[in-house]
């Protein structure tokens, strides 16, 4: 969801990383590797990081403490960050309509989750696009425990 040639100079950003094996979490898609994977992206586009929150289990529901902190920091009066980075979107949420949800409510604050590993634009084929990846995302959660 980062739009090509876009500038996000000066932007606010908040990580939230997420691992839910311990696969997972040894291997590379890592806690320690997401934020570093975000601080490189921060670094490297002129933005300042605001705060990393990150959690282990799974993105099912949105009955994670730590993305529940994250939502309620970045929605609240003041809006003290302008961007939410994850590694993928599947790190954020593997429900689609949590996804869309959220996008939108965080939209209208002015905030915008951006994927590092999915580069989208803003324009409707990417908004198809991400809604596409979002169920694409919650079919393979589903199918994982087969």
């Amino acid at each position: 969801m980062i739009a090509a040639g876009a500038s996000f100079e000066g932007k606010r950003v908040v990580v939230y990383a997420r691992v839910s094996t311990t696969r997972q979490q040894k291997n590379d898609i890592s806690l320690p590797d997401q934020i570093a994977t975000a601080d490189r992206w921060i670094e490297e586009n002129g933005a300042t990081r605001v705060r990393v929150f990150s959690e282990a289990g799974s993105a099912i529901t949105d009955e994670r403490r730590a993305f529940r902190e994250m939502i309620a920091m970045v929605d609240s009066e003041g809006r003290p960050a302008d961007i939410v980075l994850v590694h993928s979107l599947s790190r954020g949420f593997r429900n689609a309509t949590d996804f869309m949800l959220y996008r939108e409510r965080l939209k209208r604050r002015g905030v915008r989750i951006l994927s590092i590993a999915q580069n989208f634009g803003d324009d409707p084929a990417s908004d198809m696009a991400i809604a596409m990846m979002a169920i694409f995302d919650e079919y393979q959660s589903a199918e994982n425990p087969k």
